[in-house]
């Protein structure tokens, strides 16, 4: 994989759940090819599903894929990068005893989970296929207008882990774009989302703010999920035609 330039995980935190990063991920001409080809999106208005602002296209979307990304070369490129096992391996060799304890508190994925991997196993499911620890890939491109946001919220139960690619047009307008990660009293294995006021309060009463990632580019900022990976995104407010753009890679059990 000559794209992949680094694979070097540096631990940010490791409690209530685990936070890493990599830098210099992708080759310098890659990450630029990336970058790039960002699918240009004229009729968002028409993908946004929620009043945040965000939408996104990602690689299990059909209509979507087909109308975006089918011909665009570099999203194939990664595409066959993040489908090959040995992707995911770059993370499970490291971070595999990290997976085994963000499972303890749910007993089903937690067995699951001691079982052999199967990767990107996505066909009809087999019945040989509950002898084995079933991973699939999700990669999602992600756009947020300004005045959008991310609220709170863990991910769902099935996701294993998050990996999440930063494309800034200027670093020093956007540092204040990243990922926020919250240490919480509030357990949410189940991924509820604080949408209203009145459960924010409550939140930020029992939550503080553990990391804030920068918005740089070429950097890998991931996390393992599990009942406490609380994050999200502040209210962006630069300018009105302005849109951060990421590129998150999901795994999934």
């Amino acid at each position: 994989m000559s794209e992949i330039n680094n694979t070097t995980i540096k631990i940010i935190e490791k409690k209530p759940f685990c936070i890493f990063k990599i830098e210099n991920f992708f080759s310098n001409e890659f990450y630029e090819e990336l970058k790039f080809s960002f699918p240009i999106i004229n009729d968002y208005q028409n993908l946004i599903n929620d009043n945040h602002l965000k939408f996104s296209i990602n690689s299990e979307n059909h209509d979507h894929y087909e109308k975006y990304l089918k011909n665009n070369s570099s999203f194939l490129k990664l595409k066959n990068i993040i489908e090959k096992k040995d992707f995911f391996n770059l993370f499970k060799n490291k971070l595999g005893n990290v997976f085994l304890e963000s499972r303890k508190s749910d007993l089903v994925n937690f067995l699951k989970i001691l079982r052999p991997y199967k990767y990107n196993s996505i066909s009809k499911k087999k019945f040989i296929d509950i002898f084995f620890c079933n991973v699939r890939s999700k990669i999602q491109y992600s756009y947020i207008l300004n005045e959008g946001k991310i609220v709170p919220h863990t991910d769902g139960v099935s996701k294993l882990l998050s990996l999440m690619i930063y494309f800034p047009e200027n670093e020093n307008d956007e540092i204040n774009n990243g990922t926020t990660f919250w240490n919480s009293k509030i357990k949410n294995f189940g991924n509820k989302h604080i949408n209203n006021q009145k459960d924010l309060d409550l939140f930020l009463k029992q939550s503080n703010k553990i990391y804030e990632t920068p918005f740089e580019k070429n950097v890998v900022y991931g996390f393992i999920k599990n009942s406490n990976s609380w994050h999200s995104v502040n209210t962006i407010n630069l300018y009105p035609e302005y849109i951060r753009k990421s590129i998150n890679i999901n795994f999934f059990i």
